[in-house]
């Protein structure tokens, strides 16, 4: 395509839109569930085991980008507190599933997110994942995101005695310049010695997060973070687009005295990433995300068997994931419920001896079958187009909508069978906000599309 056509595609669609790690997104959900509705669910529909995440919030330093829920603290002792209340949350769940089933709870996989998860000390971390070990299933697979900064050798080996063999480095750039704009100095060979230490201990995926969209990123500096990621050899690649959304991430003003890129300047950035990955042999997965071959991850999308939530693309299969901590998010087919975000008032509620949610959502019909649909773009790259779950002057905008993007060849379609052609990839989240009736004009809640 000619760079002025997509110049003007970008113009045309590049707005405020959601990512989809949920649908609805969580601007539109409405309302917590009856607790005791929420737990009648979780021990019906846990029988095939669950997936557990884990939210450990705090930093030692800011990092300006981050639109994450985080608390910057130097003192490590937060950590061991807060292990301390991982605890109740999690014993509060097992006596409801005691008391309520007679089937034995399994643990299919952990993911340690954040923050920093290894903010934590070794000792802490080990309590920790001792809570849940007599839990996990045969099949079970630990995960743990990563930040090279803070990540001892201790740290590694505990994560191998509890056969954590898939990690996740917030690499974002290996630009000093960068670096230094966005708070997070993080020379190569810092990774490259964590990423030395994660292969010594049976690392059997290694992931890296990038973005794009940076201060200071450059088409030349892009190129060269890519070609130092080829030295490491990650299994895959998250190639995100940066989220300025200051009224989310009040720290992030701080990186408007230089100049950010936009619009097509910034999907430069990722073209230029995409064609250097795609030499190095990685595959392009839904949005934002490459994979060798051999990994779980492509295996899943080869088998139309990926999924999309709030971790991003994922292989898991459990029909629950549990979330414990801090503004965690847990979900069943029927709800999704979230814990406070303010870490006080988690701590409050566990204090009384009850759980620390705060918002939520039930799905409707309607809901089941929207996110059936843009769960099958996300993952599958096409899904059956069905505008039965709309009112009639809705449904009639969706099918023009998805004419326009027909001829503007994002899309193809036939008999209800809707396909992203590769220009459409670009798009994918706005051709997924066409089925959503939720989103008003230029909502500004979110981040930019492209």
């Amino acid at each position: 395509m000619k760079e002025e056509n997509l110049i003007e595609l970008i113009q045309k669609y590049d707005s405020p839109g959601p990512r989809y790690t949920s649908y609805p997104a969580v601007p539109h959900w409405n309302g917590l569930p009856k607790k005791e509705k929420w737990l009648q669910a979780l021990n019906r529909d846990f029988k095939d085991g669950i997936d557990l995440y884990i939210h450990i919030p705090f930093c030692q330093s800011l990092c300006r980008y981050c639109g994450c829920n985080r608390l910057i603290k130097r003192d490590r002792s937060w950590g061991r507190e807060y292990v301390g209340y991982l605890k109740k949350e999690w014993e509060i769940y097992l006596r409801n599933i005691e008391e309520n089933s007679h089937q034995t709870l399994k643990i299919n996989s952990i993911h340690l997110g954040g923050g920093t998860p290894t903010f934590l000390d070794p000792i802490d971390l080990q309590q920790l994942l001792s809570l849940f070990e007599p839990f996990t299933s045969k099949s079970f697979k630990g995960a743990a995101e990563i930040d090279p900064r803070v990540t001892q050798r201790e740290h590694i080996n505990i994560f191998k005695d509890f056969n954590f063999t898939r990690f996740s480095l917030g690499v974002q750039d290996f630009d000093p310049e960068v670096q230094k704009a966005c708070g997070r100095i993080q020379p190569f060979e810092m990774v490259e010695e964590s990423v030395s230490l994660l292969r010594n201990a049976g690392a059997k995926e290694i992931n890296f997060d990038l973005i794009y969209g940076l201060p200071l990123q450059t088409r030349d500096s892009i190129k060269r973070t890519i070609q130092l990621v080829k030295k490491l050899k990650p299994e895959t690649i998250a190639l995100y687009g940066y989220a300025h959304v200051p009224w989310v991430a009040p720290a992030q003003k701080l990186l408007e005295k230089y100049s950010i890129p936009k619009g097509f300047e910034k999907r430069t950035l990722y073209d230029y990433a995409r064609v250097e990955l795609d030499q190095m042999k990685y595959k392009e997965i839904g949005l934002d995300h490459f994979s060798l071959e051999q990994t779980s991850l492509w295996q899943a999308y080869s088998e139309g068997q990926l999924k999309r939530n709030f971790m991003g693309y994922t292989t898991q299969v459990s029909p629950v994931t549990l979330g414990l901590g801090v503004s965690s998010i847990s979900q069943s087919p029927q709800f999704f419920v979230q814990n406070h975000k303010d870490l006080k008032k988690y701590y409050d509620a566990l204090d009384r001896g009850q759980l620390p949610l705060f918002h939520g959502h039930t799905m409707s019909d309607q809901d089941l079958i929207i996110s059936r649909m843009i769960q099958n773009l996300f993952c599958k790259g096409h899904t059956q187009v069905d505008t039965s779950p709309y009112e009639a002057s809705f449904g009639r905008l969706v099918m023009e909508k998805l004419i326009m993007m027909n001829k503007d060849g994002l899309i193809e379609w036939k008999n209800k069978e809707m396909n992203l052609t590769k220009l459409g990839q670009i798009f994918l989240r706005n051709i997924a906000m066409i089925f959503d009736p939720n989103l008003q004009s230029n909502d500004q809640r979110f981040s930019r599309t492209v």
